[in-house]
C-alpha cells in the first residue's frame, strides 16, 4: 500500500492533466522516497476508461457515471451519537437487499487524530459528497487511471475544495483532507447474506498527498474501491445526472434518485410510475434508526416531497398502511417520473447502448444487456444484476 506518495511529474501526463509539477522533494529523503515509490506504480488507461469517461458528452456537461451495488449499498452512516470518552465505535452492521439478492454489510469506523486527539469516525455525508465530487474530477477532466490495476483520480486540494464549494457541499481545507483520511481508513466489507465476500476494503484504498513549494496547494492522488474498479473494467456503470444528485439536501433523496436513475430504465410518464415502500427506504438507504417509527415515517416522506421539489419526481401517491389500533405500519410510494427524468432515463439508455457497442468494436470481450430492453414490470426494480466477481479484463494500456 502507498502511503504519502507525492505526485510531482514532470512528463506529459502531468501536463495533459493540467496539472504542474511540484517541486522541493530533492532535497528531502523522505519525499524522494515516497516519489520514487510513486513513481514505480503503473499508470495506465485501458480502453475501458475511455468509455467510462470518454463516451460522454463534451465538457460542460452535468453528469457522472454510477454503479449499481457500490453506490447503493448503506456503505455511510449519516445518523450517529458522538463516541463516549474511553469507547470505541462499534462496527455498523446492514442488511440491504439490491436485484431480489440480500447482502450483508459492515462498517468499520476510521481512526484519526484531531486536536491532538485520536477520535474514531464513520464514513459519513461529508465523505460521501467527497467521494461523489473527485468522481466528478475524474469523469469531467478525464483524468481516470489505474495505478497498478486499481482505478484511481489525480486531483489538487484547490480543485476538489472549488468542486465543493460550487455544489455547495463546501468544507474548510482541514475537513477535506480529515475526510480522505477517514475514506482512506475507514473499512467496508459487503457480502452475499451466507456466502462469500464480494469486497473488503477501504473506499479509498491509495491515497497520496504532497506539499507544493511554490504556492502551497496540494497535488494528490486516491485509488477507488475495488467495487468501483471491477463495475468499470466490466462496463457495469449508468450515467447519472450528478448536478440534480448534489442539490438534493437529503442523504436519502440522494441515494433513492440513484436507485430509481438504476432500477427505472425504461421511466415513463404514462407507466403508471415508479413504485417502493417506506420500510424498503428505512432498510436500504443507511439513513440510520430512529426511537420513534414515526420519526423514520417522516423522514422518508421528507426526502420523497424533496424529490418533488427538485423536479425529479412530478407527483408522489403514497398508499398508507396501517395496523392494529391504527398503527403506522407501511407507506407505498407510486413515483410519477417528471419529463425532466424521463429525458435523463432516455439519454443514461443510449448511452449504454453506445458504450456495448463499442466495447464490441473494440473487441472488449464484456457482454451486457443493452438498457432499455422490454422487461417485464416486476423487472423495473432490478434491471441491473449483481457484479460477475472476477471479472476485470484489461487491454494493453497507454
Amino acid at each position: 500500500m502507498v502511503s504519502g506518495a507525492v505526485i510531482a511529474r514532470g512528463d506529459a501526463e502531468v501536463a495533459a492533466a493540467g496539472l504542474s509539477p511540484a517541486s522541493g522533494s530533492a532535497g528531502d529523503p523522505v519525499r524522494a522516497e515516497e516519489h520514487m515509490r510513486y513513481a514505480s506504480m503503473e499508470k495506465t488507461r485501458p480502453d475501458q476508461l475511455d468509455l467510462f469517461d470518454g463516451a460522454l458528452p463534451a465538457s460542460p456537461h452535468a453528469y457522472t457515471q454510477s454503479f449499481a451495488i457500490y453506490d447503493l449499498a448503506p456503505k455511510y452512516v449519516f445518523r450517529t451519537d458522538e463516541r463516549e470518552a474511553g469507547k470505541y465505535l462499534p462496527v455498523v452492521h446492514r442488511t440491504f437487499r439490491l436485484a431480489d439478492r440480500e447482502y450483508q454489510l459492515e462498517i468499520r469506523p476510521a481512526r484519526v487524530m484531531r486536536d491532538g486527539a485520536e477520535i474514531e469516525v464513520y464514513p459519513g455525508e461529508r465523505e460521501q459528497v467527497l467521494e461523489e465530487a473527485l468522481r466528478r474530477i475524474a469523469i469531467e477532466k478525464r483524468r481516470t487511471r489505474l495505478f497498478d490495476g486499481s482505478a484511481g483520480v489525480q486531483f489538487t486540494l484547490y480543485e476538489l475544495r472549488k468542486e465543493l464549494d460550487r455544489i455547495n457541499h463546501g468544507l474548510p481545507l482541514a475537513e477535506i483532507k480529515e475526510a480522505i483520511e477517514v475514506c482512506h481508513l475507514a473499512n467496508i466489507t459487503i457480502r452475499v447474506a451466507g456466502g462469500d465476500k464480494l469486497v473488503s476494503a477501504t473506499i479509498f484504498p491509495i491515497r497520496g498527498l504532497n506539499e507544493r513549494t511554490e504556492d502551497g496547494d496540494t497535488i494528490s492522488f486516491v485509488t477507488f474501491n475495488p467495487l468501483v474498479t471491477q463495475a468499470i473494467m466490466c462496463l457495469d456503470f449508468r450515467l447519472l445526472n450528478y448536478e440534480t444528485s448534489m442539490r438534493l439536501a437529503s442523504s436519502i433523496a440522494r441515494w433513492l434518485h440513484k436507485r430509481m436513475s438504476h432500477y427505472y430504465v425504461q421511466a415513463s410518464l404514462a407507466d403508471g410510475g415508479y413504485t417502493i415502500n417506506a420500510t424498503t427506504i428505512m432498510r436500504d438507504s443507511g439513513m440510520g434508526s430512529y426511537k420513534q417509527t414515526r420519526d423514520a415515517f417522516r423522514a422518508v416522506d421528507k426526502a420523497v416531497r424533496e424529490l418533488k421539489e427538485k423536479k425529479v419526481v412530478l407527483s408522489i401517491k403514497p398508499e398508507v398502511i396501517r395496523g392494529a389500533r391504527g398503527r403506522l405500519e407501511e407507506v407505498k410510494y407510486t413515483l410519477i417520473p417528471t419529463p425532466e427524468f424521463v429525458a435523463e432515463q432516455k439519454k443514461a439508455n443510449y448511452m449504454a447502448n453506445q458504450v456495448v457497442s463499442l466495447a464490441e468494436q473494440r473487441q472488449l470481450g464484456i457482454g451486457r444487456r443493452k438498457a432499455g430492453a422490454a422487461q417485464p414490470a416486476a423487472a423495473r426494480t432490478a434491471a441491473f444484476p449483481p457484479l460477475r466477481a472476477g471479472l476485470l479484463p484489461v487491454r494493453s494500456g497507454r
